[in-house]
């Protein structure tokens, strides 16, 4: 049994499937499996990943029926025997030293879980982003409040590692079109006693036009609320006196909703919802910490001019395209 299972969910991911499996089989420590499951593609993605890992026994390749990403996650996390998961998108990558870096900091600290700095690569450019300025060990008390307030701590699976005791059998159960790793993030750590931060951008998250987060339609974002909500009802269920850091995570998700998603057909059935939630959760938002000066400004000017809003955002980008 290896000590990790490296997870790949998979459907028409063709253009990029083969730098991810090509930077796992760079890996500098090979104590781990590595699953991909082929979520009915239809394009050519199982053979290049056959062709990539070739007799690699530490790799396997199944697929299924077209059932969803949720579905393709318990079916991972089923297969799965190591001690530890570690989640890898199919059109993202990893650095050669990832899981040498993960193994040095769970054999220090004895962690439940890892969450790791990642880089955004966009338009050929990689950014950083920075959660928290250096290492850092979480308490579970501490590690909720974060996942709360939303800001520091993004709610998909590809930059935390849990042990694979913490998966139970019906953790992706429902009919998801996406956000199924965001609503069972505090189920996984309400079962951490440590959780450390490692400072280190070991995962390239590849953000393009094709990616399901900008193909949304009205129905997606009607469910991704409800299921929010849900989430919000499970954080309050595991530390009822947290309903600040509540407040500020549903202020950061409405910022996020309204800047990526207002251009959707039929978004004014929402769009007077998120700016309710921002404007009651304000105060909360502009008095957190971990928010910039510049950031609060544009969540005041969101909240109650949305027109001035968009116009300060297309002039800044206009600005510095120009330079």
């Amino acid at each position: 049994m290896a000590k990790y299972s490296i997870l790949i969910p998979m459907y028409n991911a063709e253009k990029h499937i083969t730098e991810c499996i090509s930077s796992i089989i760079k890996q500098s420590y090979n104590d781990f499996e590595c699953i991909v499951v082929d979520d009915g593609s239809s394009d050519h993605s199982s053979d290049l990943v056959k062709k990539c890992i070739g007799n690699d026994r530490r790799f396997k390749l199944h697929r299924q029926n077209n059932m969803g990403v949720a579905k393709a996650r318990e079916n991972l996390t089923n297969k799965a025997t190591g001690e530890y998961i570690v989640w890898i998108d199919s059109d993202d990558y990893v650095v050669s030293t990832m899981l040498e870096t993960l193994n040095s900091y769970i054999d220090k600290y004895q962690a439940d879980a890892l969450v790791f700095k990642y880089s955004i690569l966009e338009a050929g450019k990689l950014i950083d982003i920075n959660a928290f300025p250096e290492d850092k060990i979480f308490s579970n008390v501490e590690i909720i409040k974060e996942l709360a307030k939303e800001i520091n701590m993004p709610g998909f699976l590809c930059n935390k590692v849990f042990k694979k005791s913490f998966y139970a059998n019906d953790l992706f159960k429902g009919n998801f079109k996406m956000l199924e790793d965001y609503y069972i993030m505090p189920d996984l750590f309400s079962k951490c006693d440590t959780v450390v931060y490692v400072n280190s951008p070991l995962y390239i998250y590849r953000q393009e036009e094709g990616s399901i987060t900008h193909n949304l339609n009205i129905e997606i974002l009607k469910q991704n609320y409800i299921i929010s909500e849900k989430r919000e009802r499970k954080i309050l269920g595991l530390i009822p006196q947290i309903k600040k850091e509540i407040g500020i995570g549903r202020a950061y998700r409405a910022i996020t909703v309204l800047n990526l998603y207002s251009d959707i057909e039929h978004f004014d059935i929402y769009k007077s919802i998120y700016i309710k939630d921002l404007r009651k959760n304000l105060l909360r938002y502009i008095l957190c910490r971990d928010i910039s000066a510049f950031r609060k400004i544009g969540a005041i000017l969101l909240s109650f001019n949305t027109d001035a809003y968009f116009f300060a955002k297309r002039l800044k980008k206009c600005l510095l395209t120009c330079r």
